[in-house]
């Protein structure tokens, strides 16, 4: 059970310090207890005692980041559950739940409900900001993608442009890519025949798309220079999906990718259905954790982005 501030105020150093940014040891105290800062953020705070408080402090609701952008929204790491216990420390969102078992009246049915949800309740506005949609077990991810690409088609005849599928993420995952105003309608027209949810990512270019050719064409000369040994260990391709089958296809791969949709979901199949059982991800973040969980079952599936998450990659792995 999670402690209260006063619990919490009498295994504190109770200097006084100001250096975790309150003006009082009770205030920080105050502000652990509901949610707001981390028991950590205390400089002075003993090994026996961030030990005890850590875990007795944890809110009991995980912590979790959906949607991208200004869309990325923060969930959980609360200690109570309802509003009137206390404000929340993250936003509540409303979200309408969907499955890939539902029927399609079922669902439309559901998304025909939702601009009845938004009115104002003490100043604020209640709304579903959010679909949920869970993709079942078996779900047919062919039929998703055929949906996007024929989006995508639809949107280029109605208003030109560039709108062509530039990253296959995982089942239910395809980003878009091209011209701004023709990936805004396909994504209108993707919703229009059935996909569930189309946000809007913020990036720099179209990257892996045909917009992309110059910088292609400036990049493939360059690449020629480079003097490509011989290749050692299998390397899949994002082009293809498939292993690259000598040291000549290197180059002109790598150029060709620039403007080609990024295979991800087609590679981590294909390397699922070709032995691979262990898949690590290197780098910040669990994104790529995340699109192979939702491709391949019955698989060790890890992150590496520093010593602590090495020797948890490395535990996992042993145990497998």
């Amino acid at each position: 059970m999670a402690l209260n501030g006063i619990q919490i105020f009498k295994l504190t150093p109770k200097k006084n310090c100001k250096e975790c940014g309150c003006p009082t040891c009770m205030a920080f105290s105050m502000k652990v207890a509901q949610g707001a800062m981390k028991i950590e953020q205390c400089p002075h705070m003993s090994d026996e005692a961030l030990a005890s408080l850590s875990e007795a402090t944890a809110p009991p609701m995980k912590t979790i980041k959906i949607g991208t952008g200004a869309e990325e929204h923060t969930l959980g790491g609360e200690t109570v559950l309802f509003r009137h216990e206390k404000t929340f420390v993250s936003k509540p969102r409303y979200a309408v739940a969907l499955c890939t078992c539902m029927d399609d009246a079922t669902v439309e049915a559901k998304l025909a409900e939702i601009p009845k949800v938004d009115y104002d309740r003490i100043g604020e506005r209640m709304y579903a900001e959010l679909v949920y949609v869970n993709c079942g077990e078996g779900a047919d991810a062919a039929k998703y993608t055929a949906l996007v690409e024929k989006a995508c088609e639809e949107a280029v005849k109605e208003v030109g442009g560039v709108a062509v599928p530039a990253n296959y993420n995982a089942p239910g995952q395809i980003v878009i890519g091209g011209d701004a105003a023709t990936v805004e309608k396909a994504g209108e027209i993707a919703k229009e025949k059935g996909a569930k949810l189309a946000v809007k990512l913020k990036v720099s270019g179209p990257f892996h798309t045909s917009l992309l050719q110059p910088a292609a064409d400036k990049l493939l000369p360059e690449l020629e220079k480079m003097n490509i040994g011989k290749m050692k260990i299998p390397v899949y391709t994002n082009v293809t999906a498939e292993v690259l089958k000598s040291e000549s296809d290197i180059v002109p791969t790598l150029a060709k990718q620039v403007v080609s949709p990024v295979r991800w979901e087609h590679i981590i199949r294909n390397m699922y259905d070709a032995g691979a059982d262990t898949f690590i991800e290197l780098g910040p973040g669990k994104t790529l954790c995340g699109f192979v969980k939702r491709t391949v079952k019955g698989i060790v599936n890890v992150n590496v982005e520093d010593t602590v998450s090495l020797e948890k990659a490395l535990l996992k792995i042993k145990k497998a």
